[in-house]
């Protein structure tokens, strides 16, 4: 899986800083805490990212943001730029896919109530829910009936192994079974020229003999 590290946001122009931004600089991968007095811009930050990332899910006509970012996808440095409601993304100068989908946004999303109301195991619980899609892998298991044993994973996955095993000596033994029905058909039309040709030769046989014959009854 692919890591994204933001390392530097400009907001040249967001409500509340429509005159003028201000930069965030020096973050470094992981866990980055911002922290301020109100109007000093962490909201702003926040939403300003969610711009960048999740343009779709983010209410770009209503905050109209002028934005620059770097950013570190792996080992590639990406520049991201909102401008005249459109986040443009790019590598080495040249155009780069949208980072976020806009249908996971939701789950990088955390209120401050959601981090007051709950203690660190069922906030650790709700990021791991969320980064799934809002779904318990362990209650969704259970439903199912899923053993995470590894017996029977090494057998299902023994069985899938034979399986395809399988598949593989039957599509051979069918492309062989097409050869040789091609060859069949080959030898058969092989066989049919060679009897039109032994007709052609009984013919010309037949000829041969009639001439002599008719030479001499015309000479008669």
């Amino acid at each position: 899986m692919s890591r994204l590290d933001l390392r530097e946001l400009q907001i040249l122009a967001m409500p509340g800083f429509e005159t003028g931004g201000f930069r965030v600089a020096e973050l470094v991968a992981g866990l980055n805490v911002i922290t301020g007095p109100n109007g000093a811009g962490k909201t702003t930050t926040a939403r300003a990212i969610r711009c960048l990332l999740w343009p779709e899910a983010s209410h770009l006509k209503e905050l109209r943001p002028a934005l620059e970012a770097v950013a570190a996808l792996d080992d590639r440095e990406l520049r991201l730029s909102a401008r005249d409601l459109q986040v443009t993304v790019s590598a080495a100068g040249a155009p780069h896919p949208p980072l976020g989908d806009p249908a996971t946004a939701s789950r990088y999303w955390l209120s401050l109530a959601d981090l007051l109301a709950n203690d660190s195991a069922d906030l650790a619980a709700l990021v791991a829910r969320e980064t799934h899609g809002g779904y318990s892998l362990a209650e969704a298991a259970k439903v199912l009936g899923a053993n995470p044993n590894p017996r029977r994973q090494n057998a299902v996955s023994g069985f899938l192994k034979s399986s395809r095993e399988q598949l593989r000596a039957a599509e051979l033994a069918d492309s062989e079974v097409a050869q040789q029905a091609q060859r069949l058909e080959l030898l058969r039309a092989a066989q049919a020229e060679a009897a039109a040709a032994h007709r052609q030769a009984q013919q010309l046989a037949a000829a041969l003999q009639y001439l002599p014959c008719r030479e001499a009854a015309r000479h008669a």
